[in-house]
């Protein structure tokens, strides 16, 4: 994340990261669009060393959308850390959800409802 990072900040001629940056969020995301059906494509092959290949080039752009948007890694890792600790959290239930299948209580109590990424308090 640091070299990405300093190539924003600090533009190297013939960066493919630098192209990518300036190419803005088309560009980028365009790009984590094509290594996401790659990689997909390449676990239904099943080879390990492909499958490492594509997840290589799907961390890389991840890393080069993140630092374009001002993310790092510890805010990501915060998130993760918080969804592990929410026992039947709404993301456990995401599931169920429109399956028929009751709520979880927890989600009564707390008044809050997923939304994407976000919480949402709700009227109860």
């Amino acid at each position: 994340m640091r070299v990405i990072e300093a190539r924003r900040d600090q533009p190297k001629p013939g960066s493919y990261t630098n192209e990518l940056v300036e190419g803005g969020d088309n560009r980028i995301l365009k790009k984590i669009g094509e290594e996401s059906a790659e990689f997909v494509m390449v676990c239904k092959d099943g080879d390990p060393t492909e499958i490492a290949g594509e997840a290589a080039d799907m961390v890389n752009h991840l890393q080069v959308t993140l630092a374009h948007h001002g993310v790092g890694w510890r805010q990501v890792q915060a998130v993760l850390a918080a969804r592990r600790g929410r026992c039947g959290g709404v993301h456990r239930l995401r599931g169920r959800v429109g399956s028929g299948a009751p709520l979880r209580e927890s989600r009564a109590r707390t008044g809050m409802v997923g939304m994407g990424h976000k919480r949402v308090p709700v009227q109860l």
